[in-house]
């Protein structure tokens, strides 16, 4: 019975009279990854009747298991996509293009193009976003490109001034800010056509390598890609920054044959005619006095190192047979179960981890909030730097800090009205230092992420109370509002632990989003609301892509509308001094999932808005509420059922003496319905203030920003909004 080993892996997660009441509710969600399971397999074209690629287990050296897979006549140099799901495999007499699920190891396609550009695909390539596989055509001297969603080829890159004459090899640079492809040709010589991964694929610059080198077949590129590697009775080595070449010769190998980069991208891996490896330190660009000795082998004709291990296998063209190595030590692997037969003489070979889709990896995240952001290290609010419970001085420090924080605007407030006293009362302060608290208990750990998204600002529709903070206040019957509200955030979702206060990975570098409002008075105590997000992000990370398989993920900047946002708010209670609303919204996913910026499932709720009219400057605002996300009847284990989270927030407006400006401020934030506040999950918890100023009747301007004040899911390190407004 075939058996696995198994990765565990985490991803590396009263009353105050006279004051602007920032009142503070906590905390954030994160999670801890489940056990992540890995299966890792080496496919080996072989040239034998009708064509095969074996496919070898490589997740344990003692037990290999073999499966034979029909593909085309003459198989040469597959490729797999960045995930690990699907291999590629080049048909070469077939003119077609195998595509192999790594699942169940079987062929689950044949790309056969009708118009006939496949002529002796040579070599396949699959682009780092994985949307692409590129084939280079020896005989037609054209590079073919297949959707990979679709499995069709959906065009041709022509054969430009004679670059791809001859084509026997492609790859990619590894780098999606680099946009470049490597083609291994003959225009004249033997060089590497450089391409751009961009219509219409133009050839950015032809590099030749030295006229003695032949045999110059395959290319590999390092993890950075910074350089690439080619074949030849010499190996050269292109600088993918300046395109100069140079080559070096093998100590006793006539000639390599095949070449693999480790894992770190220290050394390159060359095969060639003999029974050992030689190696390639990249540092220096030259081949080591180390080498690899195989004691049964005859020919080593390929090579390559398993993602993620120190396994390393060849292949033997001579016996037909596989054998393995470790990296880390650069030494031949024995084991009962080495070598593997083949049935059949071995043209190359790739090896693929692919991370099992059950159970999905889930991220832990922690935002850069106030605690990485503003106050450097002052912000482990979890205690002895993940190593446990914060003891009782460690509380009072964060307490302190916290409450320091908290009477930061009444101390402003102090210093503008010159007041001999602070302007809040003993209720205040004793709710400023609960607040305080709470902050430190909410903030211990996080153990479970519920409905991540990043685009979590939604400014008010009517112009009317905080920046997000809605009042109970209505637009008169037949009033409009419109406004453009401009907001950009720094980090507002990052995966790491919140234990060690370590960010393993940025899920969402830089979020800019252009917030198009409008809010209709229907009656006079009925207003309706519509927010359109449209988001740029930079840098992100394709969540979908790495719940798939786990990897490190592709990143890219993404352009895409963000979840629409409806609501009605209905006045309840119309007082001289306060006044209360319900207010029913609904979030439509029309955002982009892959990248974290929309939960992708409808979500709907209520919440109740009040203000208070403390003093005849300064107006209080609160608002308590829930949202639902994804289905109301789906099971708690199933992959549709969404926490409910409780929405908070609490802000003011302080208006100054002169013209019509004013200061608004609050802090909101939510948590999980199911374990508020608890050390379970954890809520972010941003505070914004901004400046609001009447520039022409019935235009508002209003600047500001702020960030999180502690770690958590969609509170970011730092936020700039600027917004204008119109009531008619």
């Amino acid at each position: 019975m075939k058996r696995r080993t198994r990765v565990t892996w985490r991803s590396r997660g009263g009353r105050t009279a006279g004051s602007i009441a920032i009142a503070v509710a906590i905390v954030m969600a994160g999670a801890l990854c489940p056990a992540q399971a890995a299966t890792s397999t080496a496919y080996v074209s072989v040239s034998s009747e009708g064509g095969l690629a074996t496919a070898i287990s490589a997740d344990n050296v003692a037990d290999i298991q073999t499966t034979n897979i029909g593909v085309g006549n003459d198989p040469l140099y597959l490729a797999a996509n960045p995930s690990g799901t699907r291999v590629y495999v080049p048909n070469r007499n077939s003119n077609t293009v195998s595509v192999i699920d790594t699942s169940t190891n079987t062929e689950i396609g044949t790309v056969d193009d009708p118009d006939g550009t496949f002529q002796e695909p040579y070599a396949v390539a699959v682009s780092p976003d994985g949307k692409e596989a590129w084939v280079a055509n020896n005989f037609g001297g054209t590079v073919s490109i297949i959707d990979t969603s679709t499995n069709a080829v959906t065009g041709t890159i022509p054969d430009a001034g004679g670059c791809f004459y001859n084509a026997t090899g492609v790859v990619f640079n590894p780098v999606l800010s680099r946009h470049e492809a490597y083609v291994v040709a003959e225009p004249g010589g033997k060089a590497v056509c450089v391409v751009s991964t961009s219509a219409p694929y133009d050839v950015l610059d032809t590099v030749y390598l030295d006229s003695g080198i032949y045999n110059a077949e395959y290319a590999v590129v390092t993890p950075d890609g910074s350089k690439v590697y080619v074949t030849g009775d010499a190996v050269s080595r292109i600088d993918t920054q300046t395109r100069g070449a140079i080559s070096f010769y093998p100590y006793s190998l006539s000639t390599v044959s095949y070449l693999a980069v480790s894992n770190d991208g220290t050394k390159v891996y060359a095969a060639g005619n003999d029974s050992y490896l030689e190696i390639i330190d990249t540092s220096y660009d030259d081949f080591t006095d180390n080498y690899i000795y195989f004691s049964s082998a005859s020919t080593i004709n390929a090579v390559t190192v398993v993602p993620g291990t120190d396994l390393g296998l060849v292949t033997d063209n001579y016996w037909n047979e596989v054998y393995a190595f470790d990296t880390s030590t650069d030494a031949e692997i024995t084991s009962g179960a080495i070598p593997v037969s083949l049935d059949g003489t071995p043209a190359a070979i790739i090896a693929v981890t692919r991370a099992e889709a059950t159970p999905p990896p889930a991220l832990t995240l922690q935002n850069g909030g106030l605690g990485a952001g503003w106050l450097g290290s002052c912000g482990m609010v979890v205690g002895r730097d993940g190593k446990g419970p914060v003891s009782a001085a460690e509380s009072a420090g964060m307490i302190a800090l916290y409450f320091a924080l908290l009477l930061l605007p009444v101390g402003i407030l102090k210093l503008v009205h010159r007041r001999k006293r602070l302007p809040v009362e003993k209720t205040g302060i004793i709710a400023l230092f609960i607040v305080a608290s709470m902050l430190i208990a909410a903030s211990a750990h996080a153990e479970r992420l519920v409905a991540p998204k990043a685009q979590r600002f939604h400014p008010t529709t009517d112009g009317q109370g905080a920046l997000t903070v809605d009042t109970d206040r209505t637009l008169c019957p037949g009033q409009f509002n419109f406004g453009l509200t401009l907001s950009g955030a720094k980090k507002p979702l990052d995966m790491g632990d919140i234990r060690l206060l370590k960010v393993e990975k940025v899920v969402v570098d830089e979020l800019y989003t252009a917030d198009l409002t409008a809010a209709y008075g229907l009656t006079p105590d009925i207003t309706l609301g519509l927010d359109i997000p449209y988001d740029y992000s930079r840098d992100n990370l394709n969540y979908a892509d790495y719940k798939l398989n786990g990897a490190p993920g592709v990143r890219g900047d993404v352009t895409h509308l963000g979840d629409i946002r409806v609501n009605a708010k209905y006045r309840l209670l119309s007082a001289p001094k306060y006044g209360v609303a319900l207010i029913p919204f609904a979030n439509f996913a029309t955002g982009n999932r892959d990248y974290l910026l929309s939960e992708g499932k409808f979500g709907f709720g209520m919440k109740v808005a009040a203000h208070y009219d403390a003093t005849k400057v300064l107006t209080l605002y609160g608002n308590l509420g829930a949202e639902h996300i994804g289905d109301v009847a789906a099971p708690r284990d199933g992959d549709n059922y969404y926490l409910p989270w409780i929405q908070y927030g609490v802000g003011g407006a302080y208006r100054l003496p002169w013209r019509k400006d004013s200061i608004v401020a609050e802090i909101n934030g939510e948590t999980s319905w199911a374990s508020p506040y608890s050390h379970t999950t954890l809520s972010p918890f941003e505070v914004l203030a901004a400046y609001r100023t009447e520039v022409a009747p019935g235009w508002t301007l209003q600047a500001g920003g702020g960030g999180g004040l502690n770690k958590g899911m969609g509170a970011p390190q730092w936020r700039a909004i600027l917004g204008v407004a119109y009531k008619m």
